[in-house]
């Protein structure tokens, strides 16, 4: 989840760069959380301009952009947060985690565990964890690994999760 602070200056320090987007240029598809971002537009040369703009905007603010940002057709999908989004057949959008998300998850459940039984770690942000998890893998088509998180929570820590 991060630290709040530092949820607050993404929050505030970005805000200009929301505005911009969304005022000046219009932008009506325009999604940021924290420092992950997608801009859909209805053509690559106007994604290139926004792409180009948010390179220049960040750079005063003494921020650069990711060199893995990218542009491409959303038709092939596209991941955020730790979730797939891509179309199916009727061209409804689908919403799936990502491998790596669940490989995440997995590891984190097992580090838990560890600390569990060397007594590190307390009940309460075990349960915080669970209920994080929880609520996280109700967002999307995850069905079959929420109830293998929620599995994994009575079996190793006795908590029931909703």
């Amino acid at each position: 989840m991060g630290n709040q602070s530092s949820q607050c200056f993404a929050l505030l320090y970005l805000d200009s760069l929301d505005r911009f987007f969304k005022e000046k240029m219009g932008i009506k598809y325009y999604l940021r959380y924290m420092d992950d971002m997608i801009i859909l537009v209805e053509n690559r040369t106007l994604a290139k301009e926004c792409l180009f703009v948010a390179g220049q905007m960040l750079k005063n603010m003494k921020l650069i952009i990711n060199p893995k940002s990218q542009i491409f057709p959303v038709k092939n999908g596209l991941e955020f947060l730790g979730w797939r989004f891509s179309f199916n057949k009727q061209g409804k959008i689908v919403q799936k985690l990502r491998k790596n998300t669940k490989k995440r998850i997995i590891a984190k459940l097992k580090d838990l565990k560890f600390q569990k039984f060397y007594k590190k770690i307390t009940f309460e942000r075990i349960f915080n964890s669970l209920i994080s998890y929880n609520g996280f893998l109700h967002r999307g088509n995850a069905f079959k690994f929420h109830v293998f998180v929620k599995k994994f929570a009575l079996k190793n820590s006795s908590l029931k999760v909703a």
